[in-house]
């Protein structure tokens, strides 16, 4: 039986999917599960509410790391009947994403998250189209939503967070729509209701992780303000507001010109990164 506390958690994870018409229960809604309490939480309300509800987890080779997580989200969908697709860097890129993010590092100034986050991004859309996904639930919650506003910020990019929302729709047929039902959720409540739940997570921080900008900036700016509880909340939905009041014209979809995935530009990051080890795309079928 679920507490109370449990009970409100779901019941406002649910409201952003009805307030923001994220899904529907005819949908196939595939959760991008990393193994992680954001994702397996995600998975979990999904099914128990309802939702016809798969499972895609990317192996990233990231040792024993990798090894736990991949070994819990299997538990948990073998224990609930959840259909679970695995899929792994050394599939589309023939290594790991460690070698990947080693050669790339001595090659160019990036950091471990960046190399690692586009190539997931990349798997993730090819994967959940090749599934037939309606659409692909990802954890992503408040902190994550806040970090990504105040990177863009800082680079420079501000008008990217105008594209920040609960849910983005397709852009043509072959990006696959993103919804993400954790948007308001806080860290903390989300790993109280996973602990709650029981279910089986490992809640360590990506070995590779450390050191991570993005992350340190969001911890700073917590810091500064006396950790006023609403400051992430506030800092995100004045985007969702702005977006009211200017919303964003839709640009034509763009397709990289080598692997044929969605790109901003004529030749996407992760070919762009591959091309500095001169490792061309596994798996370079354009099929819809």
């Amino acid at each position: 039986m679920c507490s109370k506390f449990a009970e409100k958690f779901e019941k406002n994870v649910l409201r952003t999917i009805k307030d923001y018409s994220l899904a529907s229960k005819s949908d196939k809604v595939v959760v991008a599960c990393s193994g992680g309490k954001d994702s397996t939480s995600v998975a979990g309300i999904l099914l128990e509410n309802g939702y016809d509800t798969e499972a895609l987890h990317i192996d990233l080779g990231i040792g024993d790391w990798s090894k736990k997580n991949r070994g819990n989200i299997s538990s948990f969908c073998s224990e609930r009947g959840i259909k679970l697709h695995i899929a792994s860097t050394r599939d589309y890129f023939g290594s790991s994403v460690c070698y990947l993010k080693s050669s790339l590092q001595a090659k160019a100034n990036l950091t471990s998250c960046s190399v690692c986050g586009v190539m997931k991004k990349w798997i993730l859309n090819r994967k959940a189209r090749e599934i037939g996904a309606a659409m692909l639930a990802t954890g992503h919650n408040l902190e994550d939503e806040a970090r990504t506003a105040a990177m863009n910020l800082i680079n420079g990019n501000p008008e990217l967070n105008l594209f920040s929302s609960p849910g983005r729709k397709a852009n043509g047929k072959i990006f696959v729509p993103r919804i993400k039902p954790l948007y308001f959720c806080s860290t903390p409540d989300i790993e109280r209701y996973s602990r709650e739940m029981e279910f089986p997570v490992l809640y360590d921080r990506c070995p590779c992780s450390k050191g991570s900008f993005g992350r340190n900036v969001v911890e700073e700016l917590e810091t500064v303000s006396g950790g006023f509880p609403e400051l992430k909340m506030n800092f995100v939905r004045t985007f969702l507001e702005i977006q009211k009041k200017a919303p964003v014209c839709g640009k034509t979809a763009v397709v990289c010109n080598f692997c044929g995935e969605p790109s901003r530009r004529g030749v996407c990051r992760t070919c762009s990164m591959l091309s500095m080890l001169r490792k061309p795309v596994v798996n370079p079928s354009r099929g819809t």
